[in-house]
């Protein structure tokens, strides 16, 4: 009797130390049933590009100018030209597609004469939408999906803001009753040539309180000056010319893979604006990814390289990633359009944790790197 109840209690000791093993590996095919996939993060950049349009289109009385408003210096040819004005960058996560395992709990080995009925417990594992690791066997509060969407290499989008719609094209809306029945371009001329002084003695008038109607109050008054200053310029671009731009904004999305790297991120045309990086109608600009100790890109084997049949000969806990950070330049020529700092996932150093039957982990989805760490 004594013998029987000392081999019981041999097998609940047994069982009770036998604790499942957390064993994490590189997925190669199918993975087990029993077994989970998870992703380490991948940064993707974000470019915001600015550009200008101008438009420059000659008055139609250029030829009279100097004659009679003493102005030599318009323009004389229509054009329509491009310029880079910034370029800013924000980051998101994805999964990186090559840096995929597969995690699941372990029951250990036991002998034949130990053999013991050992239930494995199921992993408590929490994910992001887009498929990466954020803890293991710990609840960690929600947060604000980090990935978003599917990483694209390079995806254009085109926004215009404040465009001016007038042009001289359109300069028959200000001409009065006069200029349209002088019958001859040069009188029509003379008469906004007129009308651009009448319109600088009133405001003149205005200013010197020599008018015999003043407006009632400040606001009222700017906005009659407003409206003087306004009505000139119209004026007088019929001699001049206008100069009309607007803006847009183009959004590419780019993911570096390798560091140091030197790559044509797009080209810009005075002509075309933002256009692909194969078209050689624009001039460069340039993604450069390098080390923070250095500016100068250097040959080196690219630390960001899996060996994947060495690390599926490794068993461990999980992997992860201690974050570095890289600097980021975008240049054109020598140019230099933007430059900062960032944690980059990819370029982490890639980590392993021992098989642990106590693991319990928090990680950070943005960057792979662990949070916080305990037994259980």
């Amino acid at each position: 009797m004594k013998k029987q109840l000392f081999l019981l209690l041999l097998v609940l000791g047994l069982s009770a130390s036998l604790t499942a093993q957390i064993h994490s590996r590189i997925v190669e095919g199918h993975i087990p049933y029993d077994a989970f996939s998870y992703h380490l993060p991948k940064t993707v950049f974000k470019i915001h590009v600015t550009s200008k349009t101008i438009h420059e289109e000659p008055g139609i009385y250029a030829r009279y100018s100097e004659r009679l408003l003493g102005i030599s210096d318009i323009i004389t040819t229509e054009e329509i030209r491009k310029e880079l004005v910034s370029v800013e960058l924000d980051t998101y996560t994805g999964p990186d597609r090559k840096r995929v395992f597969y995690i699941q709990a372990v029951a250990p080995q036991v002998t034949k004469k130990r053999a013991v009925d050992i239930k494995v417990p199921e992993l408590n594992l929490q994910f992001t939408s887009e498929g990466i690791l954020r803890a293991v066997n710990m609840d960690v509060l929600p947060a604000e999906d980090c990935s978003g969407k599917t990483a694209k290499q390079e995806t254009g989008i085109t926004c215009q803001e404040n465009t001016e719609n007038y042009s001289a094209s359109s300069a028959a809306s200000i001409h009065t009753q006069d200029m349209q029945l002088s019958g001859s371009s040069i009188r029509m001329a003379e008469l906004a040539a007129k009308k651009v002084f009448e319109l600088r003695e009133t405001r003149l008038s205005l200013l010197q309180g020599e008018l015999d109607v003043m407006p009632q109050d400040g606001i009222s008054l700017e906005k009659i000056l407003t409206e003087l200053n306004l009505m000139e310029k119209y004026y007088t671009e019929l001699f001049t010319g206008s100069r009309r731009q607007s803006f847009q904004t183009h959004v590419l999305e780019y993911t570096p893979e390798k560091i140091p790297s030197y790559e044509v991120l797009f080209r810009f045309s005075t002509q075309k604006g933002v256009v692909d990086k194969e078209d050689l109608s624009g001039y460069p600009v340039h993604f450069l990814v390098h080390n923070l100790e250095t500016d100068i890109i250097s040959q080196q084997e690219d630390s960001t390289d899996m060996n994947e049949s060495e690390t599926a000969q490794h068993t461990c806990a999980l992997y992860y990633y201690h974050p570095n950070s890289v600097g980021i330049s975008v240049l054109k020529g020598q140019e230099i359009l933007f430059r900062d700092n960032f944690v980059v996932a990819q370029f982490g150093d890639l980590m392993q944790l021992p098989v642990s039957d106590r693991l319990m982990v928090e990680l950070n989805p943005e960057t792979g790197a662990i949070v916080r760490i305990k037994n259980r």
